[in-house]
This record gives structure tokens, sequence and C-alpha cells, in this order.
């Protein structure tokens, strides 16, 4: 399965394998904190959350707005339900936003789906790496975004299956 050419999607596949684990993968996730002015979280790789980091450094670093109309602090991925416009359903490249039961949360970018109709999520800290990794639809999705101004979403979602990417990286 190929990977949408949005810029912010280019940027985030760059960092595909980044594990928080190794000392290069600590390195990448300080960098996107950095980027997305949360300098505050450098060196907390193991200890904080950062998947919402890897999207608003993705933002960041394609050069597009990464804020949101949030009462959700940015560390915090429901942060993400402010960003855009709403979509009614996922498209190639959108946000999507979980909210599991316990109180916790994800963020990541939508590449496809699975044969099953599960989601492939682009996204960071999901098993401490950068990765794609399958989610299933349900009640857990709290919304799907898309960037305001960057025309009109694609809703043919590409079948593809999840490739679990381990590196030493």
């Amino acid at each position: 399965m190929e990977l949408p050419n949005y810029p912010w999607i280019k940027e985030a596949a760059k960092l595909i394998g980044a594990n928080e684990n190794t000392p290069a993968g600590a390195a990448v996730v300080d960098a996107l904190w950095k980027d997305w002015k949360m300098s505050g979280y450098v060196g907390k790789a193991t200890k904080v959350p950062w998947c919402s980091a890897l999207v608003g450094g993705s933002f960041v670093r394609a050069g597009m707005p990464s804020t949101a109309n949030s009462p959700f602090v940015k560390e915090n991925s429901q942060y993400w339900l402010g960003y855009g416009r709403e979509l009614a359903k996922p498209a190639v490249g959108c946000i999507v936003v979980f909210k599991w039961g316990w109180g916790g949360g994800h963020v990541g970018f939508v590449v496809g789906e699975t044969a099953m109709g599960s989601l492939l999520v682009l996204g960071g800290n999901q098993d401490d790496a950068v990765n794609i990794k399958a989610f299933k639809r349900s009640s857990s999705i709290q919304g799907y975004r898309w960037p305001e101004g960057f025309g009109e979403p694609d809703y043919n979602l590409p079948k593809g299956t999840a490739e679990m990417i381990v590196t030493t990286r």
C-alpha cells in the first residue's frame, strides 16, 4: 500500500521505525516536542504519551497550521478534535481521535483500511514507536478532522495491512 501524498503524511512517514526506547528514537520524539513548541517534554519520551506530538510536529514540519480551537492542552490527543474541519467519516490522510474507556486516548493519521474494515493509522507512540497500526472502528473513535483550506478529502480508503515496523533507530 502506498502512503498518501499529503505533506503532513510525508513528514510523519519519514519517522516510521523510530522507537522511544532507543537513543535515536528518543531524540526523534524530543525533536517533535521542540518543533511543536513543547520543549518542556524533552527527555520524557518513555514517560509522557507523545502521539499528539507526532501529529503536531508533522504539521509544523510540513509548513501547515498546527493550532486547534480546543479546551484541551496540546499534548492531549483530544486537542485535535478542535483542529480544521470535522468529517463525518474517515478520509485518506485525515486525523483520527480515539478516547479509551479508562480516560486515555490516541491520535494519528488514517492512511487506509484493512480488508476487514479496521482503520490503518500512521501514528506515534503506537507500541512505543512510529508505525502503521490497525485499529477497529468502534465507539472509541471520537472524530475525524481535516486541515482547513486543503481541498476536499478523499474518502476512498486504500486497502492494506498494518506494517509493524521494528527497527533499532
